[in-house]
């Protein structure tokens, strides 16, 4: 399977809530096992770490070649969520898995940014 690069204007609209999660410490003051099933959850670099969101409305967006390489050994973990990234990521395709793609022609300079755009292009609210 090779990449998938789906523009803005191709993807689904969800129409559902949506909440950004950073993994500064910050997110510490929220119940994340309360927000999932109640949104869609788009959560930033290490995020996974932290939480099982598999089986859950989920995206992980990474912009950092860093992350990248703790996904090495986590290509099983990898095909059971939705991963976001942006199109100049190379470490990743090595693992020939899908992504969402969504910026054609700019890098992420802050993944936190990235996914609340992401959002907003999915049409939460």
């Amino acid at each position: 399977m090779s990449r998938t690069v789906i523009s803005a204007d191709k993807l689904p609209k969800l129409n559902y809530p949506a909440v950004v999660l950073g993994n500064g410490p910050s997110r510490l003051r929220y119940n994340i096992e309360e927000l999932m099933g109640r949104c869609i959850l788009f959560g930033c670099n290490r995020i996974y770490q932290d939480f099982d969101f598999i089986g859950k409305p989920f995206f992980l967006g990474a912009c950092d070649p860093g992350i990248y390489e703790l996904f090495i050994n986590k290509k099983e973990y990898l095909e059971k969520i939705s991963l976001i990234v942006p199109r100049s990521h190379h470490l990743l395709d090595t693992y020939n898995l899908s992504y969402i793609t969504y910026f054609q022609n700019k890098d992420w300079k802050n993944t936190g940014f990235a996914m609340l755009q992401a959002a907003m292009l999915f049409g939460c609210n």
